[in-house]
C-alpha cells in the first residue's frame, strides 16, 4: 500500500503560445506548479504533414508527463487522474489532430485514467465548469473542484518564477 497523497496530474496545453504546463491538483483541490516549457514548445507539428502532427504532439506530451511523474514522486503524490487540458484546438493543424491525440491518451493510458478536456481561451473556466470532455471519462462532480483550481493556477501561468522551466530544444541547422 502507497503512503502517498493522491493528486491530479494535469498537463495545460495553451494553444497561442504553443508551450504545455504541468500542475498538480491534491485532494483538497488546490492547484501546485510543477514545471513549465517555453513558448513555442510546440511549433515542430505545424511543419509536419498530418499524421506526423499527431506523433510528435503524443512523443511530447508522453514526455511532459514523465516529467510530472518524477515531480509528483519527489513530492510525495501519486497521480490519480491525468488531465490533458487544451484551450482550444491546435492551430493549424491538419482536421481532427486535437482528437486523435486525446484518444490516443485514453485508449493507451489505463492506470490511472487519463480525460482530454477543452476550456475556453487562455483556461478562463471561472467556476462555471465551463469543459468539453474530448476523450475519456472525468466525472462531472470534479468539474467544480477542477474549475477552482485552474482559476487559482492560471494567474501563475505568466509568472516564470513560479515554474521549473524546461527550455526547448536548440533546433540543428540543416
Amino acid at each position: 500500500m502507497s503512503d502517498r497523497e493522491p493528486a491530479w496530474l494535469v498537463v495545460l496545453i495553451d494553444t497561442e503560445l504553443l508551450r504545455w504546463s504541468a500542475v498538480g491538483i491534491d485532494s483538497r483541490g488546490q492547484a501546485f506548479p510543477l514545471i513549465q516549457s517555453e513558448a513555442g514548445n510546440l511549433d515542430e507539428y505545424k511543419e509536419l504533414a498530418a499524421d506526423d502532427q499527431v506523433s510528435f504532439l503524443r512523443h511530447r506530451l508522453s514526455g511532459v508527463l514523465q516529467r510530472g511523474f518524477d515531480r509528483f514522486y519527489a513530492r510525495g503524490k501519486k497521480a490519480s487522474h491525468i488531465l490533458l487540458i487544451s484551450d482550444g484546438p491546435f492551430p493549424n493543424s491538419a482536421e481532427g489532430v486535437t482528437k486523435q491525440l486525446a484518444e490516443h491518451f485514453v485508449e493507451w493510458m489505463i492506470n490511472p485514467p487519463v480525460a482530454f478536456l477543452m476550456t475556453p481561451s487562455a483556461f478562463n473556466v471561472g467556476h462555471e465548469a465551463k469543459f468539453d470532455v474530448i476523450a475519456g471519462d472525468f466525472l462531472r462532480s470534479n468539474l467544480v473542484t477542477l474549475s477552482r483550481a485552474i482559476d487559482g493556477i492560471v494567474s501563475q501561468l505568466g509568472q516564470p518564477e513560479c515554474w521549473e522551466l524546461i527550455p526547448n530544444a536548440k533546433k540543428h541547422p540543416g
